[in-house]
């Protein structure tokens, strides 16, 4: 491999540390299993979640550019390489891969963004399944997901151990905690984005084979340009180094540099990461996308009204909100789960829940909270597709108080500015597209129809977005 090349790859890639655990996350964990908090609501809780990875478009500087941003993605030569293959190439071959032979892998990750980056262990199955492990100074954290049995566990270690120690479990989980933050989030996510981007620029645009960690693999650099407005005319430009793993169809590095006051380029966090190891179909312990409750000494387990059933099924605990399910979905998608959960700013009257107390001893210690009542007509509907290692999911969601979340998207998506759909039970609704990373959430559709938003997200290019949000039709009642 060329010298200098590695070396700009090196620099382009080069990073730093992931934060620990945000400001009294486990002191308001263990708060939660406390006697004298029994009589709290469950709203009142703080639900375990991983640190949030909010990808930055263009640094805090620069954001009322993106918000008002052109997306113009071209793929340019691989940097000073010898460029062998096409973008059309790079594309057939991510395709292929998404339902090649492989289910399971192992990546030992690292993110840029400071001096010294944290070790991450990262394991992805195509069923689904997920473990993740973080290993810090003082702690070390771990999160999986076991998508058989729909539930996610956290637990995080101290060293020296103080004993208080929590292992939180969330079933039944649609593992929103685990999809859609970093790494597992953020890298399909980017993956995502990467392949949409392929399928939307010049077919015949040179990149590069190359090997990484000594597997063949793809190399290019992609040009990002945000169009100006009236505070920031001059707009910017990123750039992004990639290297896609061939067998797998993996992003394995993704180096992104934006434009700072200094002069120089500065990775947003949570786009900038490199594999250090990859094992395909390694031998796993069984039960490995699972944290063992043996020996555990405080132990909090959560209901937060997720419901999984079939469309008839969740149709019926979601009235009058329908259940939306393609006709027709890119070749290799399956779907794998339907299902409602809770999303911010949702509120009804008609949830409860009550906590139970298996063990009410200091050492150890186990309490539950036990849904009694769950309203689904105010909870999101959710469809998931998987193919490979790749998802996506069609995601309706009823009119909440306050403000709830629809993700970090962009005015074109939240205006409808890509005009109106032609089909399904969307037809004559605008809708917008975004084939950025939006977030954790990939490439992303929204409309909206009657009093419900829709959004569709995922490993998918832009005109799979649309051609899925025009097969749409409703299962069970449409509650307009």
């Amino acid at each position: 491999m060329d010298e200098t090349r590695d070396a700009e790859i090196a620099r382009l890639l080069s990073g730093g540390s992931v934060a620990e655990h945000e400001p009294g996350y486990w002191d308001a964990l263990r708060a939660a299993v406390a006697p004298e908090f029994a009589v709290l609501e469950l709203g009142a809780l703080h639900r375990p979640r991983p640190r949030k990875r909010r990808l930055l478009r263009l640094g805090l500087a620069a954001a009322a550019v993106a918000a008002a941003a052109v997306f113009a993605f071209a793929v340019l030569p691989a940097l000073r390489g010898t460029d062998t293959a096409t973008a059309a190439d790079m594309l057939a071959s991510m395709n292929a891969a998404a339902t090649g032979k492989a289910h399971v892998v192992r990546l030992s990750v690292k993110e840029a963004g400071e001096t010294r980056p944290t070790p991450e262990q990262l394991i992805l199955s195509t069923s689904g399944d997920v473990r993740w492990v973080v290993k810090g100074r003082r702690e070390t954290s771990y999160w999986t997901q076991d998508e058989r049995r729909h539930e996610t566990m956290s637990l995080g270690v101290v060293t020296p151990d103080d004993g208080n120690s929590v292992l939180a479990i969330e079933r039944p989980s649609w593992g929103a905690n685990i999809y859609e933050t970093w790494p597992c989030g953020n890298i399909q996510a980017l993956a995502g984005s990467l392949r949409a981007q392929l399928a939307e620029g010049d077919p015949e645009a040179p990149v590069s084979e190359t090997t990484y960690l000594g597997r063949p693999a793809w190399q290019a650099v992609l040009s990002e340009h945000w169009a100006g407005n009236a505070e920031h005319p001059e707009g910017a430009t990123t750039t992004w180094n990639v290297i896609v793993d061939k067998e797998t169809g993996l992003l394995l590095a993704s180096g992104m540099g934006f434009p700072e006051a200094d002069g120089r380029e500065h990775p947003p966090e949570g786009y900038s990461f490199w594999v250090t190891r990859i094992q395909v179909d390694p031998k796993l312990p069984d039960g490995w996308q699972r944290l063992s409750q043996r020996g555990q000494e405080r132990i909090l387990i959560q209901d937060y009204g997720t419901r999984f059933g079939t469309p008839q099924s969740v149709a019926k605990r979601s009235w009058p909100t329908p259940v939306l399910i393609p006709r027709r979905v890119p070749s290799g998608y399956r779907l794998t789960d339907v299902a409602i959960t809770y999303f911010q700013g949702m509120r009804s009257p008609k949830d409860e829940a009550k906590l139970v107390y298996h063990s009410r001893r200091p050492h150890p210690y186990k309490a539950e909270w036990i849904r009694t009542s769950v309203d689904g007509s105010v909870r999101r509907v959710v469809a998931r597709y998987r193919r490979g290692f790749s998802s996506f999911v069609v995601d309706v969601r009823p009119p909440a108080r306050g403000d709830a979340e629809l993700g970090e998207f962009g005015t074109n998506l939240l205006d409808g500015a890509d005009g109106k759909l032609t089909a399904g039970y969307l037809k004559g609704q605008l809708a917008g597209t975004s084939i950025s990373p939006n977030g954790s959430q990939g490439p992303t559709l929204l409309a909206r129809s009657g009093r419900y938003t829709i959004a569709i997200y995922g490993d998918l290019t832009r005109q799979e977005l649309l051609d899925v949000a025009n097969s749409l039709t409703a299962t069970g009642g449409a509650g307009e």
